[in-house]
Order: structure tokens, then C-alpha cells, then sequence
């Protein structure tokens, strides 16, 4: 499967089929009624139907990706712009009320993802707190009924927002926060975010994502990870120099680091991205991207960090 880059990323990994009761998603504080043969996944953050490999997915945007994300989303033209990238190709849209009277729109298309293409639906719903968005998506030879895609998105709610504790104790891998990095939010129960700024100040600051691939990947080696980790990226982060490449211990595997720079969101940024392949067959990465003459001053704090990363699962 591809992996694509963060939020976005996260995405177009998801499922479904037909239920009656609320089940709250883990780190999220969306609640839904999961299709019957659904089942909730310490993968990812949602659920997974282990017949057909359907799948829904829950992502939350914490402070300024949450403005993005809306910002993205609601724009039609610029939200099908950024799926057409993914693979994803929407072709149709509608409105939908839930059953607390929320207005969702919804969309609806083919993700295409190596040899395989997947019916998928996607929304957004926005709250006090923060905005989420919740994907589903079935194999083609496993289609789904209107009227079952539908009462899933209908039946979303939100409760009071999950703390962060409980949004890092879902994740499959610990790791050591060090000042002036704090971890912000996960995201789809797989990665965090780590920044040395509040959701209130400017984000031209060096952050950090730590994340773990949702599937095993197709790969036999941390190189190949690495590689595949870029390409998946490369439509919104353009590797432009490389300063190293080398052979490091990373999440108690072989892995490798790679330091250089790149351009992001329309800027010159400086980054570090450690990957390892793990023996379950997926991977584990760690993203650091800085604005350009900043990375120097927190080498040795991102490195510690780093080296506390560790596989849980």
C-alpha cells in the first residue's frame, strides 16, 4: 500500500459494512456506529473489517493543521485538487445531516493504491474543540449499500475532548519529550506530533513527527522504507540536497538517517528523517523538519529523542 505524508497520508487508509450501537473511537473523541463485521484496530485510530480489509479511520487536527485542514476542505476545488493527488478521485459529493442535526458533506470517489482500487468516502465535522475527519473505504469486491455508508456518517458525534494522555497511550511506540519539543497531538493513532510552539504561535518553528506505518510494507530492508517514505511525500515535500545518508541504530533496529534539505509549503526547510524497518514488517519513521539555518541549535535534543524511540508492538 502507498504510505503518503502525514495528515494527508493518513487519509487513505480505511473501510466498512452495518451496526446499531455507539462505539467511541480510541484517542479521538468521535463516537460512531461501526457496519456489522467492523471491529476497532490498535493499527490506527477506527476500524477494521478482517473479512474484506475494510476499514474507517478517524484524524484529528490539532491547532494550526486544524485551520488547514478546514481551510482545505471546505474549498471543493482545492480539497479534490489535493485528493487527485493521493490517488484519490472523487465524483461525487452530497449533503448529509447527523442524527444530533450537524451538517456534514460528504465525498465520495476510487482510491487507487498500488494494483488495487477501493470505494471510499470521506467528511469532515468540526466541532468547539477541533476539526476530524472520518474516512471509509471497502474493497470493490466488497460493495456497500448507500444506505449503510451513510448511517455511518450520520451516526458520528462528538464527545468532550481526549486528553493527550490518552492519545500517546494508544500509540505503538514510547518515546522521551525533551524541552523545548512537547508533543501537541496524534494523529490517527499511529504518529505524533512534537513542536516547540502552542497551538497559539506561529508553527515557523522545527517540529517533529514521529510515526509507524499502518500496514506491513513491501519492502525487506530500512533503505527500501526510506525510499518508499520519500517517494510517498514528495508531492508536498521536495527533497532539493542531501548532506547525509548513513546507517544508524533507530528504534532498537537497523535503520538509517538521512539529513538535508527541502522545500515546504513554498519554503526552504532543513530536515532529519530517521527510518527502520521492524520485525513485523512495518516501519518506523522520524520526521524533523526545521525553517532553514534553525536545525543546528536542537541537534543534540532531537537526537536524544530519537534514540528513546521504541516499538512497543
Amino acid at each position: 500500500m502507498k504510505i503518503s505524508f502525514l495528515l494527508f497520508s493518513l487519509l487513505l487508509w480505511c473501510g466498512n459494512a452495518y451496526g446499531a450501537i455507539y462505539v467511541k473511537v480510541p484517542s479521538t473523541p468521535v463516537w460512531l456506529t461501526p457496519p456489522d463485521g467492523f471491529e476497532l484496530t490498535n493499527k490506527f485510530s477506527g476500524f477494521i473489517n478482517k473479512t474484506t480489509q475494510g476499514s474507517i479511520l478517524v484524524i484529528s487536527f490539532p491547532g494550526k493543521l486544524n485551520n488547514k485542514a478546514m481551510e482545505i476542505y471546505q474549498n471543493a476545488g482545492q480539497f479534490k485538487k489535493a485528493m487527485l493527488a493521493e490517488n484519490f478521485i472523487i465524483q461525487d459529493e452530497k449533503l448529509l445531516k447527523t442524527t444530533e442535526g450537524q451538517d456534514l458533506t460528504l465525498y465520495h470517489g476510487i482510491q487507487k493504491a498500488d494494483n488495487a482500487q477501493f470505494e471510499k468516502w470521506v467528511t469532515m465535522i468540526i466541532s468547539q474543540d477541533g476539526a476530524y475527519i472520518v474516512t471509509l473505504q471497502t474493497p470493490e469486491n466488497a460493495p456497500i449499500p448507500d444506505k449503510v455508508s451513510d448511517s455511518v456518517f450520520k451516526s458520528i458525534k462528538i464527545s468532550q475532548t481526549t486528553s493527550l494522555k490518552e492519545q500517546l497511550d494508544v500509540l505503538p511506540f514510547s518515546f522521551k519529550s525533551l524541552a523545548p519539543f512537547i508533543p501537541l497531538n496524534t494523529l490517527a493513532g499511529n504518529s505524533v506530533l512534537l513542536s516547540t510552539f502552542d497551538s497559539q504561535h506561529s508553527d515557523d518553528r522545527p517540529s517533529i513527527v514521529i510515526s509507524e506505518s499502518i500496514e506491513v510494507l513491501p519492502v525487506s530492508s530500512s533503505d527500501q522504507a526510506m525510499r518508499l517514505y520519500l517517494a510517498s511525500i514528495a508531492n508536498s515535500f521536495s527533497l532539493t540536497h542531501v548532506n547525509s545518508n548513513e546507517s544508524v541504530m533507530f528504534a532498537g533496529y537497523k535503520g538509517v538517517k538521512l539529513s538535508g534539505n527541502a522545500r515546504y509549503g513554498g519554503k526552504d526547510v532543513e530536515m532529519i528523517i530517521y527510518a527502520s524497518l521492524t520485525k513485523t514488517g512495518k516501519a518506523i519513521f522520524f520526521h524533523v523538519t526545521a525553517p532553514k539555518g534553525t536545525l543546528k541549535s536542537y541537534q543534540a535534543t532531537i537526537s536524544e529523542i530519537a534514540q528513546s524511540v521504541n516499538v512497543l508492538r
